[in-house]
């Protein structure tokens, strides 16, 4: 099964935490004035996503910023919800923009058996080097294209008191992709 197969698996350093399911990796980062979420993952596991949030501490309605590794349904397919939910702003790969709103229907949904229908329209279209910001958190873009054309990579500093490491979040190598 693709679907259902959660478990919180909390802090990851700091200010970094998984609240994915085992099939769609999704991360929070608490930044001080709001959270931000990487991936929201499949709509089918929205409610598991949430319900890790609140696990944690965090209001989901405190997601400020909502940020796309690339469009695949697995790492889109949640981004609707979020938005009515919270009212977050969303940042996409330009080139990926047509999947995110539906134009192209490149999600990879149909190959795991379901309908992309939860299109939207991004905020913010990433290029190469732009720096996202809120709180406490800076996330530097880097154009990663290969796994789709709009593929981007994220690296940010995770705090943990006094300390902080970086972090990188590649954003895209796939079993679709790298057979």
């Amino acid at each position: 099964t693709f679907f259902l197969t959660s478990t919180l698996r909390g802090g990851i350093f700091g200010n970094i935490y998984f609240i994915g399911t085992k099939p769609s990796s999704t991360h929070l980062i608490g930044t001080g004035e709001g959270l931000i979420i990487i991936d929201p993952g499949c709509p089918q596991n929205f409610y598991l996503v949430i319900d890790n949030i609140y696990r944690l501490g965090f209001n989901p309605r405190d997601v400020k910023l909502i940020i796309i590794t690339h469009g695949h349904y697995d790492h889109l397919g949640a981004v609707r919800a979020f938005i009515e939910l919270s009212g977050a702003k969303t940042y996409i790969g330009e080139a990926d923009a047509p999947y995110a709103d539906g134009t192209l229907d490149l999600t990879w949904a149909r190959e795991i058996s379901c309908e992309y229908n939860e299109a939207f329209n991004p905020d913010f279209l990433l290029r190469d080097g732009d720096i996202i910001s809120l709180g406490n958190t800076k996330i530097k873009c880097i154009s990663t294209p290969g796994h789709t054309p709009g593929t981007f990579s994220f690296f940010f500093e995770a705090i943990n008191g006094n300390e902080s490491r970086l972090c990188g979040m590649f954003g895209g190598v796939g079993f679709n992709s790298m057979q």
